[in-house]
């Protein structure tokens, strides 16, 4: 019986363990922006930033702003149940409302953009940080 209890014991803590490193975290922050169209935020894996792959539904957020973000210049964003790894967050205000971020010849960006950690160009390295705590008060400011 003693044996009975010790294995259920031992499969319980190591049950546990394995739950708590799964636990989802939340990663949250504020965007300026300079316009007043939606505001597009996406939290990426490299394999998504670097290979120009649709992110996740739940890593994907748009923001229809309010009058009152508006005239701020700034709004918050929250992204839940994020499970632990190394991301970067790309956003954009979507001027055209088209639902993707335009870039002319040479990429100039057509609409304006941000990075946490980073500016434009895109540099995963500069840009990727790792989740596997909650990550609060985030700034990202969108430049022309």
């Amino acid at each position: 019986m003693r044996r009975l209890l010790g294995l259920f014991f031992v499969g319980f803590v190591l049950s546990s363990t394995l739950a708590f490193a799964e636990e989802p975290f939340t990663v949250s922050g504020e965007v300026a922006f300079p316009g007043d169209a939606d505001i597009i935020i996406k939290l990426l894996t490299k394999e998504e930033a670097t290979a120009g792959k649709d992110t996740a539904q739940d890593r994907l957020l748009v923001l229809k702003l309010t009058p009152q973000q508006r005239k701020a210049r700034n709004a918050s964003f929250s992204f839940t149940a994020v499970p632990k790894g190394t991301y970067i967050i790309r956003c954009f205000q979507d001027e055209n409302g088209n639902g993707k971020l335009d870039l002319g010849p040479l990429q100039v960006r057509l609409e304006p953009v941000g990075l946490y950690k980073s500016s434009w160009p895109f540099d995963w390295d500069l840009s990727n940080f790792l989740v596997d705590r909650d990550i609060t008060g985030i700034k990202i400011e969108l430049v022309q």
